[in-house]
């Protein structure tokens, strides 16, 4: 890595990007992430290195971050406040909506701008949104959240290994998730371990302030919906 970094210092006299998509399908590969460390404790200044992943970095980013050269935008960052979907709907949009299917909204989407947009996709052009908009959500809702659900399929789910796709189902009957609860529940003894993996591959997965997790709501239906075993359900 020597050589482009020199070339960059002797090429780059402009601000460059240089940017990394889906880096989490790279599934945890030392030699890459080496090759990225010693670009980002070398690189000059003028190159910027943006890199895109659904799940937490793996090398070392303390020291760059000590000196503020860092900039980390995280899922907490992205998801919508009440206030940011009102803004999107009544001031984007022009849709007006009232303070219960704001919060209505807040609720089922939990911020989540994929939720928001798929809504606004499925219901057509400004016009039919007009009639009856919120009604039509809540009317249709289980039909819409199909949508949610492929998207949860194919972005989330299905890159879980097997046996988190079974532990995932099985706590999806609970309220939190719970290492304990979990290994009661499951029978699996490294059921932290297995939390703290899926949550750091923001899995929609969140941590509460007690040290136990839960399940986006969405996703946790989804989960429901393929609980097929009505045995093990009880």
């Amino acid at each position: 890595m020597g050589t482009p970094v020199n070339e960059m210092i002797n090429t780059f006299n402009y601000d460059t990007y240089v940017i990394l998509d889906d880096y989490h399908n790279l599934e945890d590969s030392t030699t890459i992430d080496s090759i990225i460390s010693y670009l980002l404790e070398n690189m000059p200044k003028k190159p910027h290195l943006i890199i895109c992943s659904h799940s937490e970095l793996s090398m070392p980013l303390a020291k760059l971050k000590a000196n503020d050269e860092v900039f980390q935008i995280t899922m907490d960052d992205l998801c919508f406040t009440k206030d940011e979907i009102c803004a999107l709907f009544t001031t984007i949009y022009s849709l007006k909506l009232g303070e219960d299917e704001i919060d209505w909204l807040l609720k089922n989407s939990e911020g989540w701008p994929t939720y928001l947009s798929l809504i606004l996709q499925t219901y057509g052009t400004k016009q039919d949104r007009e009639k009856c908009f919120f009604k039509k959500i809540q009317s249709e809702y289980k039909k819409f959240a199909e949508n949610i659900f492929d998207y949860s399929v194919q972005e989330v789910f299905k890159n879980e290994p097997p046996e988190y796709q079974k532990f995932l189902i099985d706590c999806s009957l609970l309220d939190y998730l719970n290492p304990d609860i979990c290994q009661a529940v499951t029978g699996i003894d490294n059921c932290q371990q297995i939390i703290e993996e899926i949550f750091k591959r923001n899995a929609f997965i969140f941590a509460l302030p007690d040290g136990n997790y839960r399940l986006h709501s969405l996703f946790q239906d989804f989960l429901k919906s393929i609980f097929q075993n009505e045995d093990r359900k009880k």
